[in-house]
């Protein structure tokens, strides 16, 4: 499986949007099903929302520096090995 991720930047945009846009949809329909709730309690929900999204981003961070580091690894192997067979 030698797939390459996309890049960076694009899938921690796209994991932006998604936050903000969960928040929207939590904070309206926390309004729209119950018009006299405590706004805390919509604006906490709404926060838990954004903290899940936070963290969704941070495994997205430490999964790319893991294979970045696993890609590195092997390269520094194989570039070891050639020198052991070439005699440089």
């Amino acid at each position: 499986m030698n797939r390459e991720p996309r890049p960076f930047g694009v899938v921690y945009i796209g994991l932006l949007i998604l936050a903000a846009a969960g928040t929207a949809v939590v904070f309206l329909l926390l309004k729209a099903v119950s018009p006299h709730a405590d706004q805390l309690e919509v604006v906490k929900t709404s926060l838990a929302v954004v903290a899940g999204s936070g963290a969704g981003a941070g495994l997205y961070v430490s999964y790319r520096r893991q294979r970045t580091s696993e890609r590195d690894s092997a390269r520094s192997g194989e570039a070891s090995g050639y020198q052991r067979r070439c005699g440089k």
